[in-house]
């Protein structure tokens, strides 16, 4: 599932934390936890963007 709502994510940048939950159920808010805290997504304003889109660099 963490796949799919990634997948999701990059498709529609800017949807907001609502629209994934509704679209994918309770459990999708678990895996934007997840996806945010690998540092995949970054959550602004309620809304959702891929980290590579935003132009942010990480380095390790």
């Amino acid at each position: 599932m963490i796949i799919e709502i990634y997948n999701y994510i990059n498709e529609n940048r800017g949807i907001t934390v609502n629209e994934i939950i509704e679209k994918f159920g309770e459990e999708a808010e678990l895996w934007l936890f997840v996806l945010q805290r690998l540092e995949h997504i970054k959550i602004i304003n309620n809304k959702i963007y891929p980290v590579e889109w935003l132009g942010i660099v990480k380095v390790d």
